[in-house]
């Protein structure tokens, strides 16, 4: 909306005439700035932050918007990630700025950052505007493939934080969560860095455990003082 030029009398308007018309459907704002989060926030019941790193900034600005987006915000409204999927190109960007679409790597990357930061919902921008995904048929398979595994996780991900300490060494490059589902320790770890990483993870706490399995490979991996050293790949989650 700040891009529009909407004020809060326009906000106002917009989310009181969809709420007469059906107030089950929430509101939503994608806001590019994040100084102007908490001032869009208010108006809308889902707040969506909207930053497009590729390919001028990092993967890792996605979680920096998102948990700036969260601490804007009430504390109950949820948080959806914009996650760019286009190249700059299609929407003017100059050659000599180098555009290109983020790498299915990046796209994955920047979906579990959104996660670990907080957002409870992602959306990929854009399906069908002057950039069209579908018309790509690699990036699209490697979105859908993206956006099929991110399901499967929906329950975890929207479940409570575990009650774990988690540390990473080295933690340069690294975010991580965790989440408590089904009676089950959930452990994000998310490299930011496009280069592999090994990786020394502690797991401290009430819910800590003797081993670990890995979700994508089902590798279990014995603790010894509570700790485990395993390699991501870049961009890896």
């Amino acid at each position: 909306p700040e891009l529009q030029g909407a004020g809060a009398i326009d906000m106002i308007e917009t989310h009181s005439l969809i709420k007469q018309i059906d107030p089950q459907t929430p509101t939503s704002a994608a806001v590019s700035i994040p100084a102007m989060y908490g001032y869009y926030g208010r108006y809308v019941d889902v707040l969506m932050p909207d930053v497009y790193p590729i390919p001028h900034s990092t993967v890792g600005a996605v979680g920096d918007a998102v948990r700036a987006a969260t601490a804007a915000g009430a504390s109950s409204q949820p948080v959806w990630a914009v996650i760019q999927v286009f190249d700059p190109a299609a929407f003017g960007s100059k050659p000599e700025d180098n555009p290109r679409a983020p790498t299915y790597d990046e796209i994955r990357c920047m979906s579990y950052l959104a996660v670990v930061n907080g957002a409870k919902g992602l959306f990929y921008f854009c399906y069908d505007s002057q950039y069209k995904v579908y018309e790509h048929p690699e990036q699209w398979a490697g979105l859908k493939k993206i956006a099929g595994e991110i399901k499967t996780l929906v329950p975890v991900i929207l479940a409570p934080p575990a009650d774990l300490h988690v540390s990473v060494s080295p933690a340069e490059h690294v975010s991580t969560t965790t989440r408590l589902y089904d009676g089950k320790a959930y452990i994000f770890v998310v490299n930011k860095h496009n280069s592999p990483r090994e990786m020394s993870v502690t797991i401290c706490g009430e819910q800590s455990t003797s081993s670990v399995r890995l979700v994508d490979t089902q590798e279990r991996i014995d603790l010894r003082d509570n700790r485990f050293v395993t390699t991501i790949p870049g961009y890896g989650a």
